[in-house]
């Protein structure tokens, strides 16, 4: 009766033994399952995006459906939205420009398009008219200058700029070609040296002088 007992209870301890062996290799099976199935996932390529996905990391002999806790955690985790990026510099206002950028602006961009367009009154516009001591006198010297010369070629290269507070001082080489309306006169050229002398005031920078004041004399 004795011996009987003894191999009843060895036979099943025996059946526990490859009870639970046969549940691990099961396990197991799952658990390379799943990797495999996210192995599988990571080599399709890339999605339409043009970047690879992956819903969950790879974990090596790790089986996600035995525990359903750690699943739902590593999914919450690669749902979290990603980080925000550094603050990237928001535009600041204009630029402030240098004197001489200021003066190219204001004055001299401005003097070469109207002296190159034929127009007349964006010329005048660069002038302080109340600040200009002879600006009624320059104003035709413009005028008489405009109807007698057609195609006209403006280059200058600003030389120095200096200003004190409100007012300034600009030197640039001047190169112009004027081809008269008369075909029978011949090409206006010069090349001068010239100082430009301009008041700054709430539009920029204004023109209330130049010398030579003969240049666009007759």
């Amino acid at each position: 009766m004795q011996k009987r007992t003894s191999f009843i209870g060895r036979f099943t301890l025996l059946l526990v033994i490859l009870l639970n062996a046969a549940l691990q290799c099961g396990a197991a099976a799952r658990g390379f399952g799943t990797l495999s199935e996210n192995r599988r996932a990571r080599s399709e390529g890339p999605n339409r995006s043009g970047t690879y996905s992956s819903r969950l990391p790879l974990w090596a002999g790790w089986d996600l459906e035995s525990d359903p806790a750690a699943a739902a955690q590593l999914l919450a985790q690669n749902q979290q939205p990603p980080a925000p990026a550094p603050d990237q510099a928001q535009p600041s206002g204009e630029e402030k420009l240098d004197l001489d950028d200021q003066v190219i602006r204001d004055v001299f961009g401005p003097l070469q398009r109207g002296m190159e367009g034929h127009n007349l009154y964006q010329v005048l516009a660069i002038f302080d008219q109340q600040g200009t001591p002879d600006y009624a006198q320059v104003r035709d010297q413009l005028r008489a200058f405009f109807d007698q010369y057609d195609a006209i070629r403006f280059r200058y290269q600003l030389l120095q700029v200096t200003s004190d507070k409100n007012h300034g001082s600009a030197v640039a080489e001047i190169e112009m070609d004027a081809t008269p309306a008369d075909p029978s006169l011949v090409t206006l050229r010069r090349d001068i040296q010239m100082r430009f002398h301009m008041d700054l005031g709430r539009k920029g920078w204004r023109l209330v002088g130049f010398s030579p004041a003969d240049f666009f004399a007759q």
